[in-house]
C-alpha cells in the first residue's frame, strides 16, 4: 500500500510538477506505520531519488536539495516518534510476563 502511494505521488508530480511535491509529506509518514522500519526508510530514499530525478531539470540543485531534506526531515522525524512509542511499550510489556 505504502508502494502504490508512493508511486501515486511520483506519477503526480511527473504531471504536474514542483507544485504537488508536498503531497509526499503525508505518505512518507504513514509508510512508518504501514511497514516495517527499514523498509520504510528505504522506500522513502527511493522516493527521494525519484523525485529528484523528475524534478532536476525544472528545479535549481540548491531546490532540489531542500525539498530532499526536508522530506528526510520529515521521514526521521516519524521514525523517531515510532520509536519513542516503542520505548514507552517496553516497561509494561517486559514486567508483563
Amino acid at each position: 500500500m505504502s508502494l502504490a502511494a508512493i508511486l501515486g505521488v511520483l506519477t503526480i508530480i511527473s504531471l504536474r510538477g514542483i507544485e504537488d511535491v508536498h503531497f509526499i509529506y503525508p505518505v512518507v509518514i504513514v509508510s512508518h506505520f504501514l511497514m516495517p522500519p527499514r523498509q520504510s526508510l528505504l522506500l522513502n530514499i527511493l522516493a527521494i531519488l525519484g523525485i529528484i530525478a523528475l524534478l532536476s531539470a525544472v528545479v535549481a540543485p540548491f531546490h532540489l536539495a531542500k525539498i530532499a531534506i526536508s522530506i528526510l526531515a520529515c521521514s526521521s522525524f516519524a521514525f523517531a516518534s515510532l520509536g519513542n512509542q516503542q520505548n514507552r511499550r517496553l516497561p509494561t510489556l517486559s514486567t508483563r510476563d
